[in-house]
């Protein structure tokens, strides 16, 4: 058995060069080399028409008009804060007992 039993590694695939200045092309997207912008040959550019949105479906995203004032916001901080100040007494009572 010996070595020869053992599978080679696989070769990396040689990247794409760009033609003009030699080096590696990083992203194949733009169809162009990043370093000297210019044209690589078989890159494939795809452009991908984005549907528009229908008019209703915006107006569904807008955020909401404040219905609520800003006086009746402090009185629900108040009335919350109230019941969890009972809240904790009630807690250290039961607690203070034993």
């Amino acid at each position: 058995m010996g070595i020869h039993g053992i599978a080679r590694p696989p070769r990396p695939e040689p990247k794409a060069t760009c033609p003009r200045c030699r080096r590696p092309v990083a992203v194949l997207k733009t169809g162009k080399c990043s370093y000297c912008q210019a044209e690589i040959p078989g890159s494939a550019v795809q452009t991908q028409v984005k549907a528009a949105l229908p008019p209703e479906l915006l107006l569904a995203f807008e955020p909401r008009a404040v219905t609520v004032s800003t006086r009746s916001k402090w009185i629900r901080r108040a009335i919350a804060l109230g019941v969890a100040a009972l809240l904790v007494a009630g807690v250290m009572a039961l607690c203070m007992k034993s």
